[in-house]
């Protein structure tokens, strides 16, 4: 039975990965902060292994004797962006070298964007990319898994705080001549790509985790005004920072991208439910 250590493994992704890989007969340590987090894991049927990611050492100490490494955890602040994908990027290389010349395969996480594109002055989560192409080239076998919004009735990426803005100021709101797209994966497909890549994906590659594209920023806005029964708006440029804050960045760019070299090279076919449907659907707390 193959080891496989999990960072972000207490968190959405993670969860839903652990339980993938426990499900087709993987051993997995995940990393937890705390004796919270490690009952998480320990009641999933993992093996929890304390550390931190800002004690890279305590990380490294948890991959000792794995088959593969899968890197999922992220600090998604919002307000600290930019630092928060630096600091991934220190990671992923900690990672690399400590796998350096193994075959133990390293699999981070970054967004939807394909590699040629992957340039982090301009999207600052490419530093991932970076990093493990800089991983790759060194001699480590590592693959990157491009994530688009990651949904079920819970949670839907990105688009989880901007719902929470809408709920906040009573109205569901969209830049005004915009006509930027997203792309989504359901959490369960997302998870399954995961394990495609662990199973059969090749050093230096980019596999893009799209199930569905091509879905206007607009449209979503509007799903999420007809789900909390609000009115939905368009706003000027001008008004987008007073909005949505920390994600006015977000909600004029297009994070559209396609899943179809992931489902031809490694055969993995999307089946979950669409997002405009799981925000049509939303649990609401």
């Amino acid at each position: 039975m193959k080891r496989i250590f999990v960072t972000g493994a207490t968190g959405f992704l993670g969860q839903a990965i652990v339980k993938n890989l426990l499900d087709n007969n993987y051993d997995i340590v995940g990393l937890a902060r705390n004796k919270s987090s490690a009952a998480i894991l320990e009641n999933l049927g993992a093996t929890a292994h304390i550390g931190s990611l800002e004690d890279i050492d305590s990380v490294l100490a948890g991959i000792e004797g794995v088959d593969a490494v899968i890197h999922t955890a992220f600090n998604h602040d919002f307000a600290a962006y930019k630092q928060s994908c630096e600091d991934d990027r220190h990671i992923i290389l900690a990672l690399g070298k400590a796998l350096n010349n193994k075959s133990c395969p390293l699999i981070v996480t970054s967004g939807p964007w394909a590699i040629e594109e992957s340039h982090s002055e301009q999207f600052p989560r490419a530093a991932s990319d970076e990093a493990a192409l800089v991983c790759h080239e060194n001699g480590a076998r590592c693959m990157i898994v491009g994530l688009p919004q990651v949904h079920n009735t819970y949670k839907f990426g990105l688009i989880s705080p901007i719902l929470e803005i809408a709920q906040s100021k009573q109205v569901s709101a969209y830049i005004e001549n915009t006509n930027n797209q997203w792309a989504a994966v359901h959490l369960s497909d997302a998870a399954n790509l995961y394990r495609l890549v662990l199973e059969n994906g090749e050093s230096g590659h980019k596999y893009i985790a799209v199930g569905e594209k091509n879905i206007p920023f607009k449209t979503i806005m509007q799903t999420i005004g007809n789900r909390l029964n609000l009115p939905t708006h368009a706003i000027t440029k001008e008004q987008a920072q007073d909005y949505f804050g920390p994600y006015a960045y977000f909600a004029e760019l297009s994070l559209n991208a396609s899943g179809e070299e992931s489902k031809k090279a490694l055969g993995w076919t999307p089946k979950g439910a669409s997002l405009l449907d799981d925000i049509s659907n939303a649990v609401l707390s």
